[in-house]
């Protein structure tokens, strides 16, 4: 038996008006009679090239929508029944393989779990593709009581929850470069989302756990929050003045620009030697384009920078006296 929980952010969850919702949106894909849905999804961990049938069975005589899915592609098919599911968004589900051709593993219950977060989950927090999934969890005990079931799958999510901080933590810190400011600033956006759905799945399921694991998970979940919002506001900061200063870089180098062209034209009425005016362009451009990176990027990159810029003269002016040479023959 497999458990998952669709991340919600309100007390209880409509699965019956979610599911709805979702067969509303994909009208065009969704086949139906009385009795099932149809429609095809791709299944990447299994076969990139390949869609899979998906048949829903209809249930309208409880507060779930369906009992059961039958996945199918050629050969291969699975049964996925719904034992329970909770209004806190937790779901139990058994899967069966009749042919018993390829193992029911982790791999194959996370692809249920994404065909079960289409049906019921909304993106508050981020598209629909940038989900950081969690996982389903495995119950090997199908006789232990609801109470510790629950108290189970509480504490494993939890503990996904935790182990996402740490990797969202060492993601931003070895991932800092000045290029890719907006990126983390987008991946610290999603570390708040996570948050948020973590102390609230917290609060959903304190009836489930220890006092101690309570408080000891709401004060991780709450510092975590509080300091991936400060990491927000610094690097929300910084990639304003980066934005800036490509602005303002943008903005004199077309200046200069045109000013070169001015130029162009004034020495090529004094000069008859037109290699001497290309190079002297050329050179020209270079040190005031380095002078713009010196002025305009970190510090740390500069020196960088400017070692391949007397890199890229010296190339020019190589290139130069090839020119000057083949015009001479």
């Amino acid at each position: 038996m497999w458990a998952c929980w669709i991340p919600i952010l309100t007390a209880s969850i409509n699965y019956k008006e979610r599911f709805e919702n979702f067969i509303n949106k994909n009208k065009k894909e969704i086949k139906k009679n009385s009795n099932f849905y149809f429609y095809e999804r791709g299944f990447d961990d299994i076969d990139k090239n390949s869609k899979w049938d998906i048949k829903i069975d209809k249930n309208y005589n409880s507060d779930f929508p369906f009992t059961k899915l039958i996945l199918k592609k050629d050969n291969y098919q699975y049964l996925v029944k719904i034992l329970k599911a909770q209004s806190n968004g937790i779901i139990f589900y058994e899967i069966f393989n009749p042919n018993n051709e390829i193992e029911i593993n982790e791999k194959l219950a996370k692809q249920i779990y994404v065909i079960l977060k289409d049906f019921f989950h909304e993106h508050t927090h981020h598209h629909k593709d940038d989900d950081m999934l969690l996982v389903p969890v495995e119950i090997n005990n199908n006789f232990l009581s609801y109470n510790t079931q629950q108290e189970l799958v509480a504490n494993l999510i939890l503990k996904q929850y935790s182990e996402k901080i740490i990797l969202y933590h060492k993601y931003i810190n070895s991932h800092y470069n000045f290029y890719l400011i907006n990126e983390l600033t987008e991946i610290i956006k999603k570390s708040i989302g996570e948050m948020i759905y973590a102390t609230h799945f917290l609060d959903l399921n304190k009836n489930y756990l220890s006092e101690k694991d309570y408080w000891c998970y709401n004060k991780s979940f709450n510092h975590t929050l509080k300091s991936f919002e400060n990491l927000l506001n610094i690097y929300s900061f910084k990639a304003s003045l980066q934005s800036n200063k490509l602005n303002n870089f943008n903005n004199i180098f077309m200046i200069i620009s045109i000013l070169l062209i001015i130029f162009s034209q004034i020495i090529n009425n004094l000069w008859r030697d037109k290699n001497l005016i290309i190079e002297t362009i050329i050179c020209f451009e270079l040190i005031i384009f380095s002078v713009l990176f010196v002025h305009y990027l970190p510090f740390n990159l500069t020196s960088v920078l400017l070692e391949k810029m007397i890199k890229l003269i010296a190339f020019a002016k190589r290139i130069l006296l090839k020119l000057k040479r083949i015009s001479i023959k």
